[in-house]
């Protein structure tokens, strides 16, 4: 009996180390709903190479279901909707623009069509 209870116990304590701390998450929630990417997730992705850059658009692209077997160059863009933007060009044929949203989320989109707010 007590093996389990101190089981349960560390499971508790496991559970409740998880997340972010309480004051940060407040900070999350508030970009969340703005739509804004969290500034530190945008500083970092700022300070990629473009190879790290170039990867990051890739995996968006892909992950958003469009045709690419490779990011071939990536270009910055003017923000759309106040959410920072890239071109990625996938193997020297095909645009998307690529918008990051709240907490990283990326919209992929045919370059010269606009994302749907949100």
């Amino acid at each position: 009996m007590t093996m389990r209870a101190a089981l349960l116990c560390a499971c508790a304590l496991s559970l409740a180390a998880c997340g972010e701390p309480v004051a940060d998450q407040g900070n999350s929630i508030a970009a969340a709903a703005a739509g804004k990417p969290d500034a530190e997730f945008a500083k970092r992705i700022a300070s990629l190479t473009p190879q790290q850059l170039n990867g990051l658009l890739f995996r968006a692209v892909r992950d958003a279901g469009r045709d690419c077997q490779q990011v071939t160059s990536s270009q910055k863009q003017a923000d759309v909707g106040g959410r920072p933007a890239w071109t990625a060009v996938c193997d020297e044929r095909t645009t998307w623009l690529v918008v990051l949203g709240a907490e990283g989320v990326a919209t992929v989109t045919a370059a010269g069509t606009t994302p749907a707010a949100g």
